[in-house]
């Protein structure tokens, strides 16, 4: 049954089912009216109205029997990179992530890649379980990452690139690939983390 239903609603079939019901409420009104002097079949808006009826009940049996899909929907703000101005190979990232979906996120890795896409990964694991971020949670991200490519990641570089219209980005990824990546509109430096 959950097979045929699955069929009769999809929009890909709507046309066949369209001519499949047209075709035979026409049939039944056309036997009615040819039959319908020896036999009491009834009158043509009775036959809509039972057709109505059954399509009423399979829809309602339908959506009764059919489950919410679950989905992750992630939003990334307040991204910005961080220098520390006394470590000239100390890399920081900062940003808000929020899950306005209904099915928990599995966050397994963190990646910054700067205007020439040479990135950096941050591991959000701990130890073998991933981070969740839970349907309307909202989660701040704060790491630094000792790196010994200075030139790549040098502040006076990428405030160059910022000037040009060239950002830096930050992706959040899971096991399921349903990650999200956004721009880092904001670069800072402190004295200390």
């Amino acid at each position: 049954m959950r097979k045929f239903l699955n069929w009769l609603f999809n929009p890909e079939k709507a046309g066949q089912v369209s001519f499949l019901i047209v075709g035979f409420v026409i049939g039944m009104g056309a036997m009615s009216f040819y039959i319908g002097t020896m036999i009491d079949t009834g009158s043509l808006a009775e036959w809509f109205g039972a057709v109505g009826t059954i399509a009423a009940v399979a829809v309602s049996l339908y959506l009764a029997s059919s489950k919410e899909k679950k989905y992750v929907d992630l939003h990334i703000s307040s991204a910005s990179l961080i220098y520390i101005n006394n470590d000239p190979t100390a890399v920081g990232i900062e940003f808000v992530i929020y899950n306005a979906g209904n099915k928990p996120f599995a966050w397994a890795k963190t990646t910054i890649n700067n205007f020439s896409n040479m990135g950096l990964k941050f591991s959000t694991e701990d130890g073998k379980n991933l981070s969740l971020i839970a349907p309307n949670e909202i989660v701040k991200f704060r790491e630094i990452m000792y790196v010994s490519f200075d030139g790549i990641w040098d502040y006076k570089s990428n405030d160059e690139a910022f000037r040009k219209g060239i950002y830096p980005t930050v992706t959040v990824d899971g096991p399921e690939k349903n990650g999200i990546t956004a721009d880092i509109l904001k670069i800072s430096s402190r004295i200390k983390w």
